[in-house]
């Protein structure tokens, strides 16, 4: 593919492609971003084929698709991870770096170091908010047995980190 081909794909599926990355991400950089990395993309590894433009535009939006996905599914993770972590136990790092190797180290611990069950109570009620009432309906526990698995976890979770820190 030549730089002006090039260039011709790009002033004619970036609008396009913005556009739906757009509607899946409400971002404005973060769009930005992921259409270019398959611009970027295509530059650097063109399909052998470049002349169907209905085969082209329907590969780009797969690309973009598939990208916005990850990034979904990236930003779930980095959530459930921040909603895990006890409020009175507050990170506090100075680069994004860090932050999310300590979000990793915490849900590595929650996921390998609890039990099913206290894993599963912690992620019902901080993942996804639940009571605690509703958490024991949910399990068919008592309120009382979710009372314990949630302090059970984060005192767990607090003597291990602490040790870290």
């Amino acid at each position: 593919m030549t730089d002006e081909q090039f260039d011709q794909i790009f002033r004619r599926e970036y609008p396009r492609l913005y556009r739906q990355a757009y509607s899946m991400l409400r971002n404005v950089e973060e769009c930005r971003d992921i259409v270019s990395q398959v611009m970027v993309g295509l530059y650097e590894r063109p399909p052998r084929k470049t002349d169907d433009q209905q085969a082209l535009a329907a590969y780009l939006s797969r690309a973009v698709r598939s990208r916005c996905l990850d990034h979904i599914e990236h930003l779930k993770i980095e959530q459930r991870a921040q909603r895990l972590y006890p409020l009175d136990f507050q990170l506090q790092m100075d680069n994004d770096l860090a932050r999310e190797s300590r979000l990793k180290e915490i849900w590595r611990f929650i996921n390998e170091q609890l039990t099913q069950q206290t894993r599963q109570i912690l992620l019902l009620r901080y993942d996804e908010d639940l009571s605690y009432q509703e958490v024991a309906q949910r399990l068919q526990v008592s309120v009382s047995a979710v009372n314990k698995h949630v302090s059970e976890g984060l005192k767990k979770l607090r003597e291990h980190f602490k040790k870290e820190s």
